[in-house]
This record gives C-alpha cells, sequence and structure tokens, in this order.
C-alpha cells in the first residue's frame, strides 16, 4: 500500500509552506491542501494555516527524505521542540490535519497510517518520537518543491530542513511572549500561576465550585502554588491551558483548591 506526498514552499531565507498533496490507496482521489483559512481560488482544495505544528509536518517529511534510513527516528523531543508540537495536533486531530489526510472507510485520520510515534502524548518520561512509516510512505515518494523548483540534491534538503526548524523556533518564541511566558529554559518548569494558568484553571473549576469559591481563587494562589512547587511539576503554562483534562497536575490544583478554599 504505498502512498505520495508533495510538498511545496515558498520564500528562500524563511520558507513557508503554501501547498500539500497526498496520494493515497485508501483515498478516492489526491487530497490537496493550500495555505489559508479557505482553499482558496482552486474548488474542493483544504486549508492549512503555516503553524508551529504544520512546521513540524513540514520538517518531519524533509528530514525523512534527508536522513531515512541511517536515522529511522525523524522528530525527537520534549516540551518546545517539533516532535511534542505535532504529537500534540495527532492526538487532537484539528481540521486542517484531517484536511490534510483525510479518513479511512473505518473512520480514522490516515495520518495515522502514515506517521508511527513512541511515547504519543508524552505518558511516560522521555521524549516524544516521530518517523514515516516507510512501508506506507517511502522516501522517493515524497517530492519536495522550493519556489517551483523540484529540491533533489540532499544539501538543498537540509537546507530547507533548517531553515524550517529556524522558522518553527521563532514561531514559539513569539507565541511564547505573547502569553507572557518565559522559554528560556524548557527542561524543567514550576508552574507559578501565570495568567495563562489561572484562566485555565479557573476554566476547570468552573462547573465545580461556586462563584463566592471561585472569586476568592487569586487571593488563595500563593498556597495552592507551594505544594505544586513541592511536587516540581514538569509542565509548561501554554501546554497546561491546552490539556489541563490529561495533567495529572490538575489532581494537585484540585486538592490543593479544596484545601485552601474554606470559609475565613
Amino acid at each position: 500500500m504505498t502512498a505520495r506526498v508533495g510538498l511545496w514552499f515558498s520564500g528562500d531565507v524563511s520558507p513557508e509552506l503554501v501547498q500539500f498533496k497526498l496520494s493515497h490507496p485508501l483515498l478516492p482521489a489526491d487530497r490537496v491542501s493550500s495555505r489559508g483559512k479557505t482553499g482558496g481560488a482552486r474548488k474542493g482544495n483544504r486549508s492549512f494555516q503555516w503553524t508551529p505544528a504544520v512546521q513540524s509536518l513540514s520538517l518531519l517529511f524533509v528530514r525523512f527524505v534527508t536522513e531515512f534510513p541511517h536515522e529511522e527516528v525523524a522528530l525527537r523531543g520534549g516540551y518546545g521542540s517539533p516532535a511534542t508540537s505535532l504529537d500534540f495536533a495527532i492526538n487532537k486531530q484539528p481540521a486542517w490535519l484531517l484536511d490534510m489526510f483525510g479518513l479511512s472507510a473505518d473512520g480514522a485520520c490516515l495520518v495515522h497510517r502514515i506517521i508511527s510515534r513512541t511515547n504519543p502524548g508524552s505518558k511516560r518520561p522521555g521524549p516524544v518520537e516521530l518517523t514515516v512509516n516507510a512501508s506506507v510512505l517511502s522516501p522517493g515518494n515524497i517530492e519536495v518543491y522550493l519556489n517551483g523548483e523540484r529540491l533533489e540534491r540532499i544539501e538543498s534538503l537540509r537546507a530547507i530542513s533548517k531553515a524550517i526548524e529556524t522558522v518553527f523556533h521563532k514561531s514559539v518564541e513569539k507565541r511564547s511572549k505573547s502569553r507572557g511566558v518565559d522559554n528560556s529554559d524548557t527542561s524543567a518548569y514550576t508552574p507559578n500561576f501565570l495568567p495563562l494558568e489561572v484562566e485555565a484553571v479557573s476554566q476547570f473549576i468552573h462547573p465545580l465550585y461556586s462563584s463566592e469559591l471561585r472569586s476568592r481563587f487569586s487571593r488563595i494562589q500563593p498556597k495552592i502554588a507551594q505544594p505544586l512547587k513541592s511536587s516540581a511539576q514538569r509542565v509548561k503554562p501554554d501546554y497546561l491551558a491546552c490539556s489541563i483534562e490529561r495533567l495529572s497536575v490538575v489532581t494537585k490544583i484540585r486538592a490543593a483548591f479544596l484545601a485552601h478554599a474554606k470559609p475565613e
């Protein structure tokens, strides 16, 4: 069962993906997605935006072409890396991912047949690893274009790979600064209730506690933060906001809140 993928980039210093095409035996026709909020002028085209997750997906395919079989894992990393960015998107299956890959007859997104993962969702300690399933999509069936010209030389492909990775880290840094998050040290993080965390926790406790208790939440933040610091949770605030229902830190937040939100 052989698939084919085409990636079209534009730009030189900071290349951006403008079109993605997937051919797969389980699809009735080639699936074409274009950058933008809609498919644009081409009727039937799907769409995506140049987000860190799409940058990570692009990096995965380009690295797979250049490094396989010498390096089986195309993306590897922890929080703040292209690996975790793409892994999170695959878990959530946003509209753009379904647009790009489509569904099989059993309703599963075809991305799961094409991309293989180790430690998905960071459910255990250690990095997340992603690669392309070579039995479904071989490196020779991935075509990469830059400004209309196909890239076939390894040096050119590695250059665009490095450029995409640079774009990814700049995008993540920009988003973090806009949220007031310091990503300079991604090795460990102890929650200190930045605004985004407070918003996420408030949403979590909203259906559970009365408005009176929630209104006192800001006054007991220091008391809640202390047990979290002692537990040394390795959680970033923006990741917490996105996945709060899946993180064990929620249990500690809830327990701390109950312990300190008693009538004074």
